[in-house]
């Protein structure tokens, strides 16, 4: 039980670093400190002269099994800035105080109402310390869903967050149902699979300075738990276990959206990105591919969007006209012109459409615009910023026949699937680049 908790004590600690000197400290104090509880009870057992072989073996075996988490795990925020919250399990379950590693019992069939109080976190009747983890041989339920792995909650300024710590691949499976339909073909599915863990390793650390790796919703990509887990999702994820698109040596960068519109954008005309590397420069796909986004139109009345651009600092009055203007190699347009009684503004085409609203203009991808009297008609293709893999072009190729990794090659030309393998570089101490944003699944 000892080694169990300093083991995901230790991996949570990395987590929460964004500097490794820091984190190798507090490795090696953890590691004396855990090291020294443990060794001591097994050494006792045993004569001088075997112990003298058998410490450093002892020390380098339990270094390599906290690096075996390390290359394993990821934690996911899923509950933060929360008045209270709730949690159980089917089996009894266990409250570990991190910073003194003190173990409190739980119990299953009863829901545990856990509330900041002070410095601290108050379960019932009882105060704890302000950083808990909670664990157990059954998923734990927070506030109606269910989660695999650990579920960390700690008191930030009178708020709590809640940090769910689990196996890369557990996480996986809690991600492709929310992302994806688990009735598309399992190609598809598979495609997918990769990206997401291709993703997730990629953005190790995007939120050190907020204790966690991703969030649970777009802002990097969606995960919500145990409960949404499909078999056809779950095969996808288990057939592809490890597999990891890498460019170069290095774990690609990549991003996802649900449908490109017939040709996918270069990341630079969508977030300014400074270099970019050849297989996010964008593909034209084949004329077959249909999804039911393929086209769409949106109605945008200028009185309703005179009130949101001022909203956001943009100087109109009376707006009269819309324009897309500078388009782009794949078909989508940088700018969009608001003409009104105080001239003419140009706003970012990404900025209109996140003030606009990103699920009613459905990309920048625009056919054209028809100006009325009280109102602007834009008809578009695609759904979301159209950098990376396509989605639904995915589903369409895997219904043509090709492959996850033919799916993968197209979007990300000039990639290659390895198999990550534990323990190994590059994943023992995973490239730590904050951006990346994956974007929304269907922004």
């Amino acid at each position: 039980m000892d080694c169990h908790f300093a083991f995901c004590s230790l991996n949570f600690k990395f987590h929460r670093h964004g500097n490794f000197n820091q984190f190798r400290s507090e490795l090696s104090e953890q590691v004396s400190t855990n090291f020294a509880r443990i060794a001591s009870i097994f050494l006792s057992t045993i004569h001088f002269p075997l112990s003298s072989v058998l410490c450093p073996l002892f020390a380098v075996c339990y270094l390599l099994s906290a690096i075996h988490l390390y290359a394993q795990e990821i934690s996911i925020a899923i509950y933060q800035n929360q008045r209270s919250l709730n949690i159980s399990s089917l089996k009894n379950f266990r409250v570990t105080e991190v910073k003194t590693g003190k173990i409190t019992p739980l119990f299953k069939g009863n829901s545990y109402l856990v509330l900041p109080f002070q410095d601290g976190i108050k379960i019932r009747e009882r105060v704890f310390d302000g950083f808990l983890k909670f664990w157990g041989t059954e998923k734990l339920n927070v506030n109606g869903k269910n989660y695999r792995g650990i579920i960390y909650v700690e008191n930030k300024g009178g708020k709590l967050n809640c940090i769910n710590n689990l196996d890369i691949e557990d996480y996986l499976k809690g991600v492709l149902p929310a992302e994806v339909s688990p009735s598309w073909h399992i190609e598809a599915l598979k495609a997918q699979a990769v990206v997401s863990r291709t993703y997730a390793f990629k953005n190790l650390g995007r939120f050190f300075d907020r204790g966690f790796d991703l969030c649970s919703t777009q802002i990097s990509q969606v995960y919500k738990g145990a409960d949404v887990e499909k078999e056809q999702t779950n095969l996808a994820v288990d057939v592809t276990k490890g597999e990891v698109l890498f460019y170069k040596g290095e774990v690609a960068k990549v991003f996802f959206h649900a449908d490109a519109g017939g040709y996918t954008e270069n990341p630079k005309y969508v977030w300014n990105s400074g270099e970019v590397p050849r297989y996010l420069k964008g593909v034209r796909e084949p004329r077959f591919l249909k999804s039911p986004y393929s086209k769409w139109k949106c109605k945008i009345f200028f009185d309703d969007l005179e009130k949101k651009l001022v909203k956001n600092g943009y100087e109109v009055k009376k707006i009269f006209r819309l324009k897309a203007s500078d388009r782009t190699p794949s078909g989508r347009y940088k700018k969009i012109i608001v003409y009104s009684k105080k001239g003419k503004v140009k706003i970012p085409s990404n900025r209109f459409r996140t003030i606009v609203g990103s699920s009613k203009m459905r990309s920048t991808k625009i056919k054209r615009i028809k100006n009325k009297r009280k109102y602007a008609e834009i008809f578009g293709a695609g759904w979301g910023h159209g950098v990376g893999f396509s989605q639904w072009g995915a589903k369409a190729l895997a219904e043509k026949g090709w492959s996850y990794r033919k799916i993968l090659q197209f979007y990300f030309p000039g990639t290659r699937i390895r198999k990550s393998e534990v323990g190994k570089s590059p994943f023992v101490f995973p490239p730590f680049e904050k951006g990346g944003n994956r974007g929304d699944y269907k922004n």
